[in-house]
C-alpha cells in the first residue's frame, strides 16, 4: 500500500510523499522491548549467580567460625541431619531476605523504567514471587555444600580448635 501510494502520488502530482506506517513503528518497538527484556534476563541471571556465590561463601565462613559450636552440638548428641537442617534453614533465611530485597528493588526499578516507555505499565506480582522463589531455590542448592561441611565435622577436632 505504501509503495502504491507513493508511486500514484508521484505520477499524479510530480512530488514524493511520506506515509506513516504504524505497523513498522510497532515492530520496531517490539524489537526494542524484546532486547530490553533479554537484557533484564541476563542481568537477573548474573545477579542470581553472584548472590549464590556470596551466600555460599558467607555460609562457609559461618561454618568455619562456628566449628567449636558444631563440635559441642555433636558431643551433646545432635545428629548430622539436625546440624544439616540448622544450617540449611539459616541459608534459606539468608536467601529469602536477599530475594525479598532484590525482588522489591527489581520490580520497582523495572516499573519506573517501563513507565517511561509505556504509560500503562503496572507492577508484576508474578515476577516478584518468581524472584523470591528463584532466590530460595538457588540458596538451597548452593547452601547445601556448607551445611554438609558442618554435618561432617569431626567433634573431637572441632572442640580442640
Amino acid at each position: 500500500v505504501e509503495s502504491f501510494g507513493k508511486s500514484t502520488f508521484l505520477d499524479k502530482f510530480g512530488s514524493d510523499v511520506w506515509f506513516f506506517n504504524p505497523l513498522a513503528e510497532f515492530e520496531e518497538m517490539k524489537n526494542q522491548l524484546g532486547t530490553f527484556i533479554r537484557m533484564g534476563y541476563i542481568l537477573g541471571f548474573l545477579a542470581l549467580i553472584a548472590g549464590s556465590i556470596g551466600s555460599t561463601s558467607i555460609m562457609i565462613l559461618n561454618v568455619n567460625l562456628r566449628r567449636r559450636e558444631i563440635g559441642l552440638y555433636k558431643a551433646m548428641g545432635f545428629t548430622p541431619f539436625i546440624i544439616l537442617l540448622q544450617f540449611t534453614c539459616e541459608t534459606l533465611i539468608l536467601s529469602f531476605s536477599g530475594g525479598v530485597v532484590g525482588a522489591f528493588f527489581g520490580s520497582f526499578i523495572g516499573l519506573l523504567i517501563s513507565r517511561d516507555m509505556f504509560p500503562v505499565a503496572e507492577l508484576s506480582f508474578i515476577g516478584f514471587f518468581l524472584g523470591i522463589s528463584s532466590a530460595l531455590t538457588t540458596g538451597l542448592c548452593f547452601g547445601l555444600i556448607p551445611a554438609m561441611l558442618a554435618a561432617r565435622t569431626n567433634p573431637v577436632e572441632a572442640l580442640q580448635g
